[in-house]
């Protein structure tokens, strides 16, 4: 049960759930042109977003990454979360290159000025590549990011049960009165949860549940859906602790003997 951290929900219809998490930059090396000290690269995929790569200028930013000698690096999804990019006034592009940007240059994707400082995902044809880079030129002051990775995304199925992305607690500490009365209120926040149950599923649905599962824990991933008509549905969100066995069976199990039994029985 993902609970919604920074929602940049605009609608929905029904589309298969996807995920974005998967990455390798922490398996080879990425660099950047400049980092203000305390707000290395590295931080771009902790995927903690109170962690910031910041640059020390206005000039043009690159975040380079080699995946290493007789190595590639494959990815069909870029995103950018807890940025300034907008409000800097920048060009983002993702490019990648197998002579380390020497002469072979190509963009994943046209490279565009961000609308907002909302977070930003990016689709394109899988692209098998060692050397990645992302270019950000034109800023009027230091661009920042908080959560910055690109690689192989996870299209899942579709959901079996509807929710409401909307939906919220308000989470507080409320001091009252002896009386009922309100006092204060300190450290107030909204606390979104979706819950995704999917009935009838392909086994490799679980495999890749695993996957996830395995690959994440607790940390933080995105999840979108119906992109092709709302392409700012990405959600930053992180699982539920609570949420321990994401492919537990359901239903009684049976020992060897009398599992066979009932096969033959029931002509399974």
């Amino acid at each position: 049960m993902p609970t919604l951290l920074d929602p940049l929900f605009t609608g929905s219809l029904w589309s298969k759930i996807m995920f974005f998490y998967e990455h390798a930059l922490d398996q080879g090396t990425l660099t950047a042109t400049s980092e203000v000290t305390g707000y290395e690269v590295a931080n771009l995929y902790s995927m903690f977003e109170v962690n910031l790569w910041k640059a020390t200028s206005t000039a043009d930013q690159y975040h380079t990454f080699d995946a290493g000698s007789g190595k590639t690096y494959t990815a069909d999804y870029d995103v950018m979360h807890g940025h300034n990019l907008h409000t800097a006034g920048a060009t983002v592009v993702l490019q990648y290159s197998n002579d380390n940007f020497a002469s072979d240059v190509h963009d994943a994707y046209t490279a565009f000025a961000p609308e907002s400082d909302g977070t930003i995902l990016m689709r394109f044809n899988s692209i098998t590549s060692r050397y990645w880079r992302r270019k950000i030129t034109g800023q009027t002051v230091p661009p920042f990011i908080a959560i910055s990775i690109w690689g192989p995304q996870t299209e899942l199925d579709y959901a079996s049960s509807d929710f409401d992305p909307h939906a919220f607690t308000d989470k507080a500490n409320v001091v009252v009165s002896d009386t009922g009365y309100v006092l204060g209120i300190h450290d107030k926040f909204r606390e979104r949860n979706i819950t995704i149950a999917f009935e009838d599923a392909e086994p490799d649905l679980y495999d890749q549940i695993t996957a996830w599962n395995d690959f994440v824990g607790l940390s933080n991933f995105f999840i979108a859906w119906e992109l092709n008509l709302h392409s700012s549905d990405v959600w930053l969100v992180r699982s539920d602790p609570a949420f321990k066995n994401p492919t537990k069976p359901v239903g009684p199990t049976y020992n060897h003997a009398r599992a066979s039994r009932l096969a033959t029985w029931r002509g399974w």
